[in-house]
């Protein structure tokens, strides 16, 4: 059974939207993964926060989030998979932080 916090759903340390209409996403610590399409086409998410725990941010992730305007990935991720941030309008290459 998933564990829901601000929107986001949790399923051991894997997160993903529970609610297309979060506005904000802040990824509990411990979270390692962000899965596939977590967060697909979550039009209204504005800002994501990530735990320094997290590893791998899956494929299309957050794609065609298209009001997200920054997000910070933590050193620790070691892979992000094809087309995480495509279509993420508000986000340019200086809003993207490693």
């Amino acid at each position: 059974m998933p564990e829901w916090i601000d929107g986001v759903a949790y399923e051991g340390d894997t997160a993903a939207a529970s609610d297309k209409h979060v506005r904000e996403a802040r990824i509990r610590p411990g979270t390692v993964n962000i899965d596939a399409a977590a967060f697909y086409e979550c039009n209204q998410l504005v800002s994501v926060s990530f735990p320094d725990s997290l590893h791998s941010i899956g494929g299309w992730a957050f794609a065609g989030c298209k009001r997200l305007r920054s997000v910070i990935i933590p050193a620790g991720v070691q892979s992000i998979g094809r087309r995480a941030f495509e279509g993420c309008a508000a986000l340019n290459d200086t809003a993207l932080h490693h």
